[in-house]
């Protein structure tokens, strides 16, 4: 057994990503649908179109604090924004009854014949109300264009203890694993200290 050993303020990760090379047989959903009937309560998954950096780092924050998502926000405004508008990466935002927003997903289609989801989340008030599943159909529904043959994600063991295993039910196969080391970004101003209580602090 080896351990490597981390300087204090920084994170280790076990990144796992995972993959589809053909598309599930989930016929019955129609890929225009944008409708999600849960338990008679509607959702609603739209396209973001044109988001602004600021609105698009709020969201972020709201559905990745829990779980340690900071990527996007090391990006200054042009380069966040040259991203969040690229023709090629469609961001979604899940909306409920009431218009609150439960969730987002974000496409990558800028590799031809591939597709990667970017991010997938449901704001941690909406999990554990049966929209993972539905939520994920509908989004591998967008990500099988007539022209991809590959979808693919990554998961860290950051995320959601049950992630991988939600990942693996919907058809992916993992393919490799990676060590990620990075500075908490707790401790770097990127994320709030009171972000992922679960995972300790160490400054």
């Amino acid at each position: 057994m080896t351990f490597l050993l981390l300087e204090k303020g920084q994170l280790a990760s076990v990144v796992t990503a995972l993959e589809m090379t053909k598309q599930p047989d989930d016929k019955w959903l129609s890929q225009n649908a944008t409708i999600l009937d849960i338990d008679n309560n509607p959702y609603h998954l739209e396209r973001w179109e044109d988001p602004q950096t600021d609105s698009y780092r709020d969201l972020f924050l709201k559905i990745g604090s829990p779980w340690l998502w900071f990527s996007r926000l090391e990006l200054d405004d042009r380069a966040l924004k040259a991203l969040i508008t690229h023709p090629e990466i469609e961001i979604y935002r899940l909306r409920d009854n009431d218009n609150h927003i439960a969730g987002m997903i974000e496409l990558d289609f800028r590799k031809k014949g591939e597709c990667e989801i970017v991010f997938f989340g449901l704001d941690v008030k909406y999990i554990g109300k049966k929209l993972g599943h539905p939520v994920m159909i509908h989004t591998l529904h967008k990500a099988w264009k007539s022209d991809i043959n590959r979808v693919w994600l990554h998961s860290c063991s950051s995320d959601h203890p049950a992630a991988l295993r939600f990942y693996q039910k919907h058809h992916f196969q993992p393919y490799q694993r990676m060590i990620e080391i990075h500075d908490d970004p707790r401790l770097i101003g990127l994320l709030p200290k009171e972000a992922a209580p679960h995972i300790p602090i160490i400054d």
